[in-house]
């Protein structure tokens, strides 16, 4: 059952909607590091058994708690290329033409659940990435890149129907 309608604030402000009115339940399971830790194979089989289990949202982070800047996904790629003073940077997404890159991991999660009917619950980052008072970090975000790297998964989702940001 693929997504086809994209979710929308209701009238009065107090609930989700579908695009057409209908109702929508939040039944939600939590993978933070769905993205980072599964392989395609693990994805798919997870979000088959959470649709056939009834759940319609998972929540999941692009930026893992669990060292994710540092240490490769499954497929051992890094979300982020690091800039001049060789620091992980949010505004520079590590897109790679030539090869399975971390994004085109996320997307093919993404489009995984939409095709099981599930909407993903997109956390940007984990916080320690902002500040590591409660985990490992690094630091990586400021005003200038954190709009940067907001800007690309917006413009990279705002299509895809199953995405909540």
């Amino acid at each position: 059952m693929k997504i086809s309608q994209k979710l929308i604030v209701s009238d009065n402000n107090r609930f989700l909607t579908k695009e057409n009115g209908a109702s929508f339940f939040w039944l939600g399971d939590t993978a933070w590091e769905l993205f980072h830790k599964a392989s395609k194979k693990e994805a798919f089989d997870y979000l088959k058994t959470r649709a056939y289990q009834g759940f319609n949202v998972v929540q999941v982070v692009a930026l893992a708690e669990l060292d994710g800047i540092r240490t490769g996904n499954h497929y051992g790629q890094k979300p982020l290329f690091k800039n001049e003073a060789e620091k992980y940077d949010p505004s520079m997404p590590a897109l790679k033409d030539e090869e399975y890159d971390y994004w085109d991991h996320v997307d093919y999660v993404v489009e995984t659940a939409c095709n099981f009917g599930i909407y993903i619950a997109l956390l940007p980052t984990w916080g320690d990435k902002y500040n590591t008072q409660w985990g490992v970090g690094p630091e990586i975000f400021n005003e200038k890149n954190a709009e940067k790297y907001g800007q690309f998964l917006g413009e990279r989702y705002a299509e895809q129907k199953n995405v909540i940001i």
